[in-house]
């Protein structure tokens, strides 16, 4: 038998995509190999037979790569992410990470608008005016004037 699958602890043997690699884990003579790997929540990806045999896992898991309806900075955050300014920001909240340091625009539900990274939105910031207002008691239910 060959050395890899007997290093191999046995989710690894379970998690190897037989299918997309095109051989059985026990026929590879190398761990410098990129293989594919399916997760046991189901999510395909690729990685070193040697990370794989360090520790590594899944990187959607690990929350390292986003995948949109899973990590992604929408689908942990949706309140948040309705406040999202579409028209100042390129990348969309399903395309980030609820780590991402991407300073993004934002519009609270009165209308303020202003600029916080997606990590501080996702660890519960809100809008610093509405804040300082609740603060002085000043808090307007109405939209603030037009520039």
């Amino acid at each position: 038998m060959n050395s890899i699958a007997v290093r191999a602890a046995p989710n690894l043997r379970v998690e190897w995509d037989e299918s997309r690699n095109g051989m059985r884990l026990d026929e590879v003579s190398t761990t410098v190999m990129v293989a594919w790997w399916s997760c046991p929540v189901g999510h395909s990806y690729r990685a070193r037979i040697q990370s794989r045999l360090a520790g590594t896992g899944c990187g959607a898991c690990a929350r390292n790569r986003v995948l949109p309806g899973f990590n992604s900075f929408a689908s942990l955050h949706p309140s948040e992410s309705k406040e999202w300014d579409s028209a100042r920001n390129g990348p969309q909240p399903i395309d980030l990470a609820s780590s991402s340091t991407f300073r993004a625009w934002w519009v609270c539900p009165i209308g303020h608008h202003y600029q916080r990274s997606v990590r501080t939105r996702s660890s519960g910031s809100q809008c610093p005016t509405c804040r300082r207002q609740l603060g002085s008691g000043a808090v307007k239910n109405s939209r603030p004037r037009s520039r």
